[in-house]
């Protein structure tokens, strides 16, 4: 009897929901499942590693054109079979695998020294995460010729052709409690976010309300399970896959371009006297060339005015790259051309990046290079993203569109931290006797003098 093509996303959606039922038990159930779930998921990428290396014939990652077969879609052959552009694509639908980690940010409230614990913690998991994942896809292609693959399931094919059985079971159970560590880590941490957001007013308040059994955010993890069961049921995986690389490419891209915006930020009192209050900005300012060591108001406008420059001529030279060997005659050359003026002007705004203050903080983890680091981490990302189908755009754009209609009409009113800007704007309007409050703002950031009336010392 044939299967129905809503066989499969039926039932992922109802392992979703017993998934959710999970996480709203309790912190502590979910966190003996995962464990349980990840334990077995690294012994199974352990006997996959060293199961590939004892089998490996090292010379299936030089496979000359001449020795594939007509039929199969082998490129060019060799290393890099289909050249760097097939290594953007594959990494780009494959950053999905670097999603979870905010489980680790969503959890710092129960750690003894957040500051040092969970930098810590996200670069090990990092690391290890990358380990296992290089690990597996080389020992893959070791094994077995990369244009003979399996795209369903590579290892069970791949152990069948191999004719090890015993391990194939292994592997194919393995897969299932990836699956299911993948799916909790990604469910656990989703209803927090929705609790703080909805905590500080962002978006809708009863989703903030903990259950008084279980002590969890029961309402947001009821509805988080819902709606991921209903996009299991609706979307195939491959859309699935691609929505989920191009979410966690922007938002990583948003955590770069957030790092250069607090490390160029001035941190001093917002209220100063007429001694230190703004003379203009000039070229001096744009290129620092009075050596300033800490950030003022004035080196901050013209850093988030850089940033600003720097992420729309990213979005220029993502667009040009990507479509550049898609055309040919003029409109390559066009592309050309400002690909060039792009990357000219990324290197400008890096340089009059590097030269501006930066704000001295004692923390116990700060990114390094800033701001060489973030600036390749956007241009990179941005790169990745734009490899994606435009389908994909659209439904991200459709995505976006809804995320900011909610912020608009419902978060900007309701936010706590708006509202404590109300207040403080109130309360320097009450003009005390002594002084005057004089509040000047703009688009990329808010200054304060205080204008003296008298010298009166109080």
């Amino acid at each position: 009897m044939n299967e129905s093509p809503w066989f499969e996303p039926i039932i992922w959606s109802k392992n979703v929901i017993i998934f959710i039922v999970l996480v709203a038990w309790g912190v502590r159930e979910s966190s003996f499942t995962n464990n349980i779930f990840t334990t077995l998921n690294l012994i199974t990428v352990g006997i996959v590693i060293v199961t590939g290396f004892y089998k490996a014939n090292y010379s299936n990652w030089s496979i000359p054109k001449s020795e594939i077969p007509l039929d199969a879609k082998g490129g060019e052959g060799g290393f890099l079979p289909f050249g760097w552009v097939g290594v953007a694509a594959g990494a780009t639908k494959c950053f999905y695998a670097f999603i979870g980690f905010e489980v680790i940010a969503m959890t710092g409230e129960e750690t003894k020294n957040p500051k040092r614990d969970i930098p810590l913690a996200i670069l090990a998991s990092l690391f290890l995460s990358t380990i296992a994942y290089c690990g597996v896809a080389s020992v893959l292609t070791f094994m077995w010729p990369y244009y003979l693959q399996d795209a369903d399931a590579p290892l069970p094919t791949l152990y069948e052709n191999l004719d090890m059985p015993t391990i194939k079971i292994i592997v194919a159970g393995g897969a299932i409690f990836a699956l299911c560590t993948s799916l909790l880590g990604t469910l656990f941490p989703l209803p927090r976010i929705l609790y703080a957001m909805a905590s500080d007013g962002l978006i809708f308040k009863f989703l903030s309300n903990i259950n008084t059994t279980t002590k969890t955010p029961l309402i947001s993890t009821v509805i988080c399970g819902l709606f991921a069961g209903t996009l299991a049921a609706v979307f195939n995986l491959e859309q699935l896959i691609d929505m989920a690389s191009i979410g966690t490419l922007q938002a990583y891209t948003i955590v770069c371009i957030c790092v250069l915006i607090l490390r160029y930020a001035d941190n001093s009192p917002s209220i100063q006297d007429d001694t230190t209050k703004s003379k203009g900005i000039t070229v001096f300012t744009w290129l620092n060339l009075s050596n300033a060591k800490v950030p003022n108001s004035d080196t901050q406008y013209v850093s988030r005015v850089l940033i600003f420059i720097f992420s729309v001529c990213t979005i220029v030279y993502g667009i040009s790259l990507v479509n550049i060997e898609s055309y040919h005659g003029n409109t390559k050359n066009v592309l050309m051309i400002i690909n060039i003026i792009s990357i000219f002007v990324l290197l400008v705004t890096l340089f009059m990046l590097s030269r501006l203050p930066t704000a001295v903080e004692d923390l116990a983890f700060k990114v390094p290079l800033v701001p060489i680091i973030p600036c390749l981490s956007i241009v990179l990302n941005v790169y990745l993203m734009m490899e994606l189908e435009y389908k994909t755009w659209i439904s991200f754009t459709v995505w976006v569109i809804c995320g900011l209609l909610i912020y608009f009409f419902y978060g900007i009113g309701h936010s706590l931290e708006a509202n404590k800007q109300k207040i403080n704007i109130n309360t320097n309007q009450i003009k005390p006797k002594d002084s005057t409050i004089v509040l000047s703002s703009s688009l990329f950031g808010t200054t304060a003098t205080r204008q003296k009336r008298s010298p009166k010392i109080i």
